[in-house]
């Protein structure tokens, strides 16, 4: 198998990634290394299962879609917004600690809602984070991945993701490293996370093509990306009880070819559940694992979402904030001073039109005076406010800040 870079990182499962630089001062343009693949892509939109599926799904006259639970595009959309934030956990299988779920069957009809229960993941060893929401445009790195319609920004990691929302799929384009002051390290990624919508019955295709123009051992990468939505019904989770969800079948098929000739193949298997309210887990399965009944998985990464502050909040009076450096450029780090003694939740930076350009969650810092936020390289010139929430998303702060 070709060396390629496997990340796990956000809802990221398997991917190939390729390094791109870009500058941050003046950003215009994408330097790509001589050897960087020529990047393709196709896929076929969601349909219903074939009779002559492998699965043998009924499919007949009054086959009728919309059965049990769907999330649609708009449920997507909402998902995303900007107004949200989302937290997130993986965890991984370690010698005597298995991950083991009960993931049903196959609902070959459609008519019969399965339960799953997740297992309590805060007993294993977990990477856990919180992941902000961004105005894509307000990144200053929409230049990378020009078809982008959403960004998110883990500021653990000083990390910014890029995604586009269509009614066909949810595609990850990649990610972009901070590295220093003036620089971008671009990871592409190229990955479908789901189709679009996804409900009981639905097979979605996607395929990736890295072309290599200058490589002496191989022509190209082929990714296939396969989804099929099996069945739907109530995931208990260990932390929120009962949502709503769907249940998909997901396989990655990574093949290399020289000369025309597939020379190796890799195959990678996850099970997938969405929920309605916008809790998505997903299990890489162990080699071997079956798809249904009790099994075992190497990985499982859990995202639950929920709203930041609400408009009637933001407009209650609150503490007056100092920040410095003020003025400051875009991009550089800001320092804000506080006396609040209550745990601090979520910031939020405003343009002068109230549009939020930027929010980073606050609930994992520790300080007791003062925290640190990086501002977007792209902001304009100009005066913005920032206002700080607890962590029940009540606004206890504002302040205001100068950008030259």
């Amino acid at each position: 198998m070709r060396a390629l870079t496997f990340l796990i990182l956000l809802w990221c499962i398997i991917g190939s990634t390729y390094d791109t630089y870009a500058s941050l001062t003046g950003i215009n343009e994408v330097f790509r290394d001589e050897d960087s693949p020529v990047f393709k892509r196709t896929y076929k939109p969601g349909t219903p299962f074939s009779l002559e599926h492998r699965y043998t799904m009924r499919r007949n006259s009054d086959y009728n879609r919309g059965v049990g639970v769907a999330i649609t595009y708009d449920n997507l959309l909402d998902h995303l917004a900007l107004d949200k934030i989302r937290s997130y956990v993986r965890a991984d299988a370690s010698p005597g600690h298995s991950l083991i779920m009960d993931v049903g069957g196959i609902d070959l009809n459609g008519d019969t809602p399965q339960i799953w229960i997740m297992p309590d993941l805060s007993s294993f060893s977990t990477n856990t984070q919180t992941i902000d929401h961004l105005d894509w445009s307000a990144t200053g790195l929409e230049v990378g991945y020009p078809e982008q319609t959403h960004a998110f920004y883990i500021p653990t990691s000083d990390t910014y993701e890029f995604y586009e929302l269509t009614h066909d799929d949810l595609f990850l384009y990649g990610l972009g490293q901070v590295d220093g002051a003036d620089e971008v390290h671009f990871e592409d990624w190229y990955l479908t996370m789901a189709p679009v919508p996804i409900e009981w019955g639905i097979d979605y295709e996607g395929t990736v093509i890295f072309i290599y123009e200058e490589d002496p051992d191989y022509d190209s990468t082929v990714l296939i990306q396969h989804y099929e939505v099996v069945a739907h019904g109530t995931l208990e989770t260990y932390d929120e009880g009962s949502v709503n969800a769907v249940k998909l079948h997901f396989t990655e098929e990574i093949k290399d070819y020289k000369d025309g000739e597939e020379i190796e193949i890799d195959v990678y298997h996850e099970v997938v559940w969405y929920s309605e309210e916008g809790h998505y887990l997903r299990g890489q399965l162990k080699e071997g694992a079956a798809f249904t009944g009790e099994t075992s998985f190497d990985i499982m990464r859990y995202q639950k979402i929920r709203q930041s502050v609400s408009t009637e909040e933001i407009k209650k009076v609150e503490m007056a904030l100092d920040a410095f450096p003020n003025p400051l450029s875009a991009g550089d780090v800001l320092t804000i001073s506080h006396d609040l003694d209550v745990h601090l939740g979520l910031i939020q930076v405003f343009d002068m039109k109230g549009r939020v350009v930027y929010q980073m969650d606050l609930s994992n810092m520790n300080s007791k005076h003062d925290f640190q936020i990086r501002l977007p390289y792209n902001l304009s010139t100009g005066v913005y406010t920032f206002r700080v929430h607890s962590t029940s998303g009540e606004p206890i702060g504002l302040g205001k800040l100068q950008v030259i």
